[in-house]
């Protein structure tokens, strides 16, 4: 299956590369608005990248961030705990598990291990 290939809506591509998502990569996107849809309810809805952040663990073995989303105003959404399909535009569509800061605000985390990721990143360029 081609990388972040699309996927019926209820079924979460467990197997897709997040190579792309960076630190580097999402900050210079803050202030953009994207696409999302729950894999939950099936609503889909706009959210606005408010902050991408250094996450508490990143250091010498972990490299870590944090995405903060806010639901654009007046959609009729619900956010819950579960999965949400992510289309980062030109970084591509995720499937990410998030839990609800509060009523219209979504964290994602992301935690990586920096060595083995220097390999993935290795596998990809060769």
């Amino acid at each position: 299956m081609p990388e972040n290939e699309q996927q019926e809506i209820g079924d979460i591509n467990f197997a897709q590369s997040l190579i792309k998502l960076s630190l580097e990569s999402l900050k210079p996107m803050e202030g953009n608005t994207i696409e999302i849809t729950s894999l939950t309810s099936n609503q889909s809805f706009k959210a606005q990248i408010d902050e991408v952040v250094i996450g508490k663990t990143e250091g010498k073995r972990w490299e870590s961030f944090v995405i903060y989303l806010d639901v654009c105003p007046k959609q009729d959404v619900v956010l819950t705990q579960g999965y949400y399909r992510v289309n980062f535009n030109e970084l591509g569509i995720y499937d990410l598990f998030s839990s609800p800061n509060s009523e219209t605000e979504l964290e994602f985390c992301f935690n990586f291990d920096k060595k083995l990721r220097a390999e993935e990143k290795a596998l990809k360029t060769s």
